[in-house]
């Protein structure tokens, strides 16, 4: 059915989110690349700078994660809906095979 292989991709691509979450958490040039380790207001731009940078990494390394979280929700919400058509599906072919025996109400 359609809908397994959708919350199956939709699982795939929250674990993806969750990888690329996870690198990114580490993808710290470090102080040195924006000058942190310069003399004067050029250090103190540089060390303001890197602190810039890893606040807006935690954020985006926040948000990554809530969104994997979210996919991963609709993921369970597409195989409920998977599984409850399936049993839909089941309940009228034995309703029609009920219906078409001859004798049986």
């Amino acid at each position: 059915m359609a809908l397994t292989g959708t919350a199956a991709a939709l699982h795939e691509a929250a674990d993806r989110i969750d990888e690329a979450a996870r690198r990114l958490g580490t993808a710290d040039p470090g102080a040195p690349a924006f000058g942190a380790s310069g003399a004067g207001r050029l250090g103190e731009l540089g060390r303001a700078l890197h602190l810039s940078w890893l606040r807006a990494q935690d954020a985006r390394v926040s948000e990554a994660s809530a969104h994997a979280q979210r996919v991963r929700q609709l993921a369970e919400l597409v195989a409920r809906a998977s599984a409850g058509l399936a049993e839909a599906d089941r309940s009228a072919r034995d309703q029609g095979e009920t219906d078409s025996q001859p004798g049986v109400a």
